[in-house]
């Protein structure tokens, strides 16, 4: 099956009900996408989509040291391309594959970069000032800078994720499914400034589960992050002088039992 859409939509506007700012604007998109759904008799399937996507006044979530605030971007785009591959020659064999590839950017968006905000506040506190107002005041002494050209938050230009799976029939004894699957994110920015930046990361993931016989009963000894690697989940500004980086969980190793009904 191949198929095309075109389609568009919008965000409302609003108000930030905790922090002091105007309210901002409705968000309008225009999307566009093509793509072809196959499969084979040799149990092959093979999905994949090339996409488009036009913002106006894309809504931003910024966080300052000492508030948030919603602001909206002028433009962005993200043109992006998506291909499933997943291989099922018999009932005990499976192969999983996906890519993504993403070309995403704001075209135009100008803001106070939180950083150079953050920067005059300690310099203010160096100074041993207790001077409130200033420290609230600190963002109107920085510039705005224009962001066209950077890449959106939490978009990375390749992911990827490929899992192996086999069936062993254990006859009488039930049987035991066997699967590795290795998740690879490429490094991301977690805002629009480019602050926080989580570099490229793999991750490998496997199990083993075993199913008895005639009941829907199963046990599984399963790993998560085998390699332990460290990455964040998110960081944000929490204080004037800091961030709050959110950790993923470390390698993870444990038993689950499962009843399917």
């Amino acid at each position: 099956m191949v198929y095309g859409s075109v389609t568009t939509g919008y965000k409302s506007g609003g108000f930030n009900s905790i922090s002091l700012q105007p309210s901002f604007d409705e968000e309008t998109i225009t999307s566009y996408e093509v793509g072809v759904k196959s499969r084979s008799t040799g149990g092959v399937t093979l999905n994949a989509s090339a996409f488009s996507y036009d913002y106006d006044d894309l809504q931003v979530a910024v966080l300052y040291p000492d508030r948030s605030e919603v602001e909206n971007a002028a433009s962005a785009r993200i043109r992006g391309v998506d291909v499933d591959l997943l291989v099922r020659p018999n009932p005990r064999f499976g192969f999983d594959l996906s890519v993504e590839f993403l070309d995403d950017e704001f075209r135009e968006f100008t803001s106070r970069n939180p950083t150079a905000i953050a920067d005059v506040q300690d310099r203010i506190l160096e100074a041993g000032s207790l001077d409130v107002l200033g420290l609230l005041g600190a963002g109107f002494l920085v510039e705005p800078t224009d962001q066209a050209g950077k890449g959106l938050p939490r978009a990375p230009d390749f992911s990827a994720a490929a899992a192996l799976h086999c069936v062993f029939d254990l006859g009488g004894a039930g049987s035991l499914l066997a699967r590795g699957e290795y998740q690879y994110t490429d490094d991301l920015a977690f805002d629009p400034f480019e602050n926080f930046i989580q570099p490229a990361r793999g991750l490998v993931h496997a199990q083993l589960r075993w199913t008895a016989p005639r009941t829907p009963l199963s046990v599984s000894l399963y790993g998560r992050n085998l390699s332990d690697e460290e990455y964040r989940l998110t960081e944000f500004f929490t204080t004037y002088t800091g961030s709050l980086r959110v950790w993923a969980p470390p390698r993870e190793v444990g038993v689950q039992l499962g009843f399917d009904f």
